[in-house]
């Protein structure tokens, strides 16, 4: 499968394979792809990957950075790692370190790169 289709493909949030979504995983593949994720009332707990929807008001990529940052001016791996123990996702830190040196391999994502890469 292509890099591309993964990001894009709610099955690679599914952990453990059950053939559905947590709504931790559906907030953490919303987030992925820059979508507002529906309240947990509106959703339930279990969430079919044909019955994903989505939010109607527009993300904002500097309240994503800031959650993602922790209010700090970069993103690094200690503040990547408390938004996801936020989301409460089970992310490797080996993982996670990846995903920021993907970006910048000083470990660090200012708000310009993360607003270049995607907004």
């Amino acid at each position: 499968m292509e890099e591309d289709g993964l990001q894009n493909n709610p099955r690679a949030f599914d952990i453990g394979k059950k053939g559905f979504l947590s709504y931790e995983e559906y907030r953490g593949y919303c987030l992925s792809i820059l979508k507002q994720p529906l309240a947990r009332k509106k959703t339930g707990n279990r969430i079919q990957y044909d019955d994903i929807e989505f939010g109607s008001c527009g993300v904002e990529i500097d309240g994503i950075f800031d959650f993602l940052s922790a209010g700090e001016d970069h993103i690094s791996l200690a503040t990547l790692e408390k938004a996801v123990s936020r989301l409460e996702m089970n992310i490797s830190g080996e993982d996670m370190a990846a995903m920021i040196n993907m970006f910048d391999s000083n470990g660090l994502i200012s708000r310009e790169l993360f607003s270049k890469s995607f907004g």
